[in-house]
């Protein structure tokens, strides 16, 4: 007889997700940035592909005030589970998706008039008061990506003004290379925007909120911090930049896990998966993991990735299959077959 539960499909190896890591690392990055800066983590691409409302409440609790999404679905999902906090969507958001925005209380980021058009109306037609919902600019300040361009900044934050249920309560920007070791690019960019801060200030256009930085500037560039930071990367235990590793102490959050399930000897001589790429140079011994790219193990990681086998790093040994990988045992000689 067949059984009516559903089948949970199950594969030899599973990921382990550290949401007090999360936590740690957000404060870690708050005690960095100081009391006087907002903290926005971003969880969009469902936080980071690690959860993105587990994600969100671990940063929440490690202090961070606003959240950061790419899409109006992204910041509903939020919104369902309960989440109260700011969310930021910093994509483009189409018209047609403007009611769902407001309706959900999220803080659209623009870049023209449309889409803020279209946001008034919706909250015309749900009968919000005026200066209901706080909007955010963004200026492209060299990324070549989404924002407006410097001089369009005043007149259309006097054409948003003009709208009464919408409130500039925010500037933006975003780095094209904030994690390079070379920041003058970054310092330019941070010039043309406090430049169009300013110009729009001599215009009586005033922001709540500017915010510029993204991971590696808030750690590397002080000076680019202004009100608030939009931290990703660095919630996640990874570091946007090796140079960056000495300024600050991140805890890993995410760890992939399998076992060795054969091991077998090689000669020197002897080629291994699919292509033949990896030979070996020497006798020795490889292990076989049951984790693939049909597991998200990327194939652009063959013969570039290493593995831990009792604390020994090993590295990835030939192609990547749909669901294995082979790797080099040469400093782990003494793995047995069912070792993590």
């Amino acid at each position: 007889m067949v059984s009516s539960k559903p089948y949970v499909s199950r594969r030899p190896a599973h990921a382990t997700i550290d949401l007090s890591a999360v936590a740690a690392n957000a404060r870690t990055v708050k005690h960095l940035i100081g009391d006087d800066c907002l903290l926005a983590a971003v969880v969009k691409a469902n936080g980071y592909g690690l959860g993105a409302v587990p994600v969100a409440l671990a940063a929440l609790k490690g202090g961070a005030s606003y959240l950061a999404v790419a899409t109006v679905d992204e910041g509903i999902e939020l919104r369902i589970a309960g989440i109260t906090a700011p969310v930021l969507v910093m994509s483009y958001v189409p018209p047609e998706e403007a009611e769902s925005a407001v309706r959900y209380r999220l803080t659209v980021i623009l870049h023209g008039l449309q889409t803020a058009a279209a946001l008034e109306q919706a909250a015309s037609g749900l009968n919000l008061g005026e200066s209901s919902v706080p909007v955010h600019l963004k200026i492209d300040t060299g990324l070549g990506r989404y924002g407006c361009l410097p001089e369009e900044l005043i007149p259309l934050a006097r054409q948003i003004g003009n709208l009464p249920h919408l409130m500039l309560e925010g500037l933006m920007t975003h780095f094209a290379e904030a994690d390079s070791s070379d920041l003058t690019f970054t310092e330019e960019q941070v010039k043309v925007f406090q430049k169009a801060q300013r110009e729009a200030a001599d215009a009586g256009i005033h922001f709540k909120l500017t915010h510029a930085a993204n991971s590696a500037a808030a750690i590397a560039l002080p000076d680019a911090r202004f009100d608030m930071v939009r931290a990703g990367i660095i919630l996640f235990g990874l570091l946007p930049a090796e140079h960056l590793r000495s300024k600050i102490e991140l805890r890993p959050v995410l760890t992939i896990k399998s076992s060795l399930v054969r091991i077998f000897p090689v000669r020197a001589g002897d080629t291994v998966g699919y292509g033949r790429t990896w030979t070996a140079s020497k006798n020795g011994l490889i292990g076989l993991v049951p984790i693939g790219y049909a597991d998200g193990y990327r194939r652009a990681l063959s013969n570039r990735a290493q593995v831990l086998v009792r604390g020994h790093r090993c590295p990835v040994a030939g192609r990547v299959s749909m669901d294995q990988i082979a790797i080099d045992l040469d400093d782990a000689d003494d793995a047995l077959e069912g070792d993590e």
